[in-house]
């Protein structure tokens, strides 16, 4: 198959350069450390039950009924809880396999790297320095730092302006239909589906591996 030809490719972090379900069990195993009387690394509900209190609507009750549940009584306050788990989490920052070597093939290659994340600052750009990417990249987008998210087109077209190349030479990869693939669309930029989730919106390409991105930028 003959494929077009880039002159930058364009990522995504969460899910599809980090292993976020991986981070996650190693940030756990660090709190288990600090709170083994509590906490056990074993405990796959209190994991999950920690790991999801990003998501529901009251962080702080949830965390308290969870103090409750297991008898933590000397549990530190949840704003003191939250900063550390912040903390263990972003340090814990775990790349997929395929992950810096696929980058390094890119650098190698002549290309220029860029990312578009959403998310907050300060957490992004930690984990992307923890997970040792960083040196990979010319140029870094992050959310929060532009007042808009993905799948905003303008979040795309300032990439390529950075990276000094036009829209149709940049090849977006990402792991989200909602935000990536649709931001793309609006975009008008080509796109890599990582991942086996359905391709909803239809990506350029689609792969499960990040690896696979070497037969279509060689």
């Amino acid at each position: 198959m003959t494929h077009k030809q880039y002159r930058a490719v364009i990522f995504d972090l969460d899910g599809t350069l980090i292993d976020n379900q991986a981070s996650f069990v190693v940030a756990y195993q660090k709190l288990c450390d600090l709170y083994p009387r509590v906490l056990k690394k074993t405990s796959k509900e209190q994991r999950e039950e920690l790991v999801m209190l990003h998501r529901v609507k009251d962080p702080q009750a949830s965390f308290q009924k969870f103090c409750k549940n297991y008898g933590w009584d000397t549990a530190p306050s949840f704003e003191e809880y939250w900063t550390l788990w912040l903390k263990l989490y972003t340090d814990s920052a775990i790349p997929f396999s395929d992950s810096a070597q696929t980058l390094s093939y890119l650098k190698e290659n002549g290309y220029r790297i860029g990312m578009i994340t959403n998310g907050d600052s300060s957490l992004q750009r930690a984990k992307l320095a923890s997970c040792g990417l960083l040196p990979y990249f010319d140029h870094v987008i992050v959310s929060g730092e532009e007042g808009i998210e993905k799948p905003n087109p303008l979040l795309f077209e300032q990439s390529a302006k950075a990276l000094g190349v036009q829209i149709s030479e940049c090849l977006f990869v990402g792991d989200r239909n909602e935000t990536d693939i649709a931001g793309t669309k609006n975009a008008g930029m080509d796109s890599f589906l990582v991942g086996t989730q359905k391709d909803l919106l239809g990506a350029t390409y689609q792969n499960e591996h990040l690896s696979a991105l070497k037969n279509i930028c060689n």
